[in-house]
């Protein structure tokens, strides 16, 4: 890895800071990397997987649309994903980080078509009832891996094996699950044997058309993009996939900077945050349901998102005044709040996403994304500008900014934010009324 260091003047050491050495030196926390990369140079890199994916979604987002096979889509995304993932360390030590950038921007094109692609497979295997519930528990996937991947990046970078040993075991966790997924999962409900006649009756009833039959309807363009609801979801996706960047890819140097953690005491603070934005999503979720069972769904959208910016906020500011060395402690806190409020926003913005127009979520997730690359790409400018030294001061004014940019988010989505289907999405759905009324009466439980 990266030899980064982070200077710590004689006016900042104090019982928890102090390292070995004479008070009256310079201090570097340093993890022992190997690779002399300048921070704006680790920075460059960082964006081109964002590069990347910018270019792929929404032309991955269209064919999902197109092909109505998002398994497929899925599929020869995770095979460039595994290719750039095995080819990293190689290029990294036998070449310049040119190619280690055009790796990272191949892993982008892998990843751009993803999102549009789940996103299809759950309005088509969902109720709308429970979206909310479920969008919760399958973005999970990106907490998990910070949660459990961070701690085990951290022992295997002390290993014989070094960092390179992380890519090789991720590209071969990759195929595994790409051979289970293809195996087992299918586009639709109707294209299952592992269902029962009553089960898919009751889906297409509660689901309705999520599929667009070929020739009869056309993409309404001028509404997806003029929608006012859908841009106050593309606003606060925006906003999240800045928090999430912040959280994902910079705690671990705020922690090293600011705190001056250890490096494996550094892994396990941020899998603390990763498991408390697993956990509140997943528990904050289940409430949302039973709160959209007994009201409307737009109701606790935009509960959701309302939580989300103002405990996001907060959270930013008051680490921007509480945070030291001597009360780590504090600072964990406060960056747990932060990732509640990231892991509430998926039963806000991104359940309204996925609700407005069902048949057309995969251009809907695909514009989305492009928001959120915008918001990921924004981070590491923002950072880049006023962190030089890593100081508490450099650090508060970025946390000031992205708290301004995230209340104002979410008072545009408090009042333009919809959680229902547009009169111009729909295209029909079966009827049964047999098994309508068989269900009737009956409650989803979470």
């Amino acid at each position: 890895m990266r030899n980064s260091t982070a200077s710590l003047t004689q006016s900042n050491l104090n019982s928890r800071c102090t390292y070995a050495g004479d008070v009256n030196d310079s201090k570097v926390n340093d993890y022992g990397g190997t690779l002399t990369w300048s921070s704006e140079t680790q920075d460059w890199l960082f964006t081109a997987t964002f590069w990347g994916s910018l270019l792929s979604t929404l032309p991955g987002g269209y064919l999902v649309v197109l092909t109505s096979s998002p398994i497929l889509i899925l599929g020869l995304s995770t095979f460039i994903i595994i290719i750039s993932t095995v080819l990293f360390p190689l290029l990294v030590f036998q070449t310049s980080y040119y190619y280690v950038f055009a790796s990272r921007f191949l892993l982008g094109i892998g990843v751009g078509p993803i999102l549009p692609a789940m996103d299809s497979l759950i309005v088509k295997w969902v109720p709308n009832m429970e979206k909310g519930l479920a969008v919760s528990i399958y973005t999970t996937g990106v907490q998990l891996s910070g949660a459990l991947g961070i701690p085990f990046t951290a022992i295997l970078c002390a290993t014989v094996w070094k960092w390179p040993a992380v890519y090789y075991i991720t590209a071969a966790a990759a195929i595994f699950w790409l051979i289970l997924f293809c195996t087992f999962v299918q586009n639709s409900p109707s294209e299952t044997r592992l269902i029962t006649k009553r089960e898919l009756i009751y889906l297409e009833e509660t689901v309705g058309q999520a599929t667009i039959k070929e020739g009869k309807v056309k993409i309404p363009w001028k509404s997806i993009l003029t929608s006012i609801p859908l841009f106050a979801c593309y606003a606060c996706q925006f906003t999240n996939s800045m928090s999430l960047t912040l959280l994902q890819a910079y705690q671990p140097t705020f922690f090293k900077e600011i705190l001056f953690l250890p490096v494996f005491e550094n892994g396990l603070y941020c899998a603390v945050t990763n498991i408390v934005l697993c956990l509140f999503k997943i528990l904050w979720g289940i409430l949302m349901h039973k709160v959209a069972l007994r009201f409307s769904t737009t109701i606790p959208c935009k509960l959701s998102q309302g939580f989300a910016c103002i405990a996001s906020g907060l959270a930013l500011i008051a680490l921007g005044y509480t945070s030291s060395c001597d009360n780590a402690w504090l600072s964990l806190f406060m960056f747990c709040l932060f990732a509640a409020g990231i892991g509430a926003a998926s039963n806000g913005f991104y359940t309204s996403m996925v609700s407005i127009a069902p048949p057309f979520v995969g251009i809907l997730s695909s514009i989305s994304k492009m928001f959120a690359l915008l918001g990921m790409l924004s981070t590491p400018y923002i950072v880049t500008a006023f962190r030089k030294e890593g100081t508490i001061n450099e650090w508060r004014i970025i946390f000031f900014i992205m708290a301004g940019i995230s209340l104002f988010t979410g008072v545009i989505f408090l009042f333009f934010g919809k959680c229902k289907v547009a009169e111009w999405a729909k295209v029909g759905k079966k009827e049964h009324k047999e098994v309508s009324r068989q269900f009737s009466d009956v409650s989803v439980v979470s």
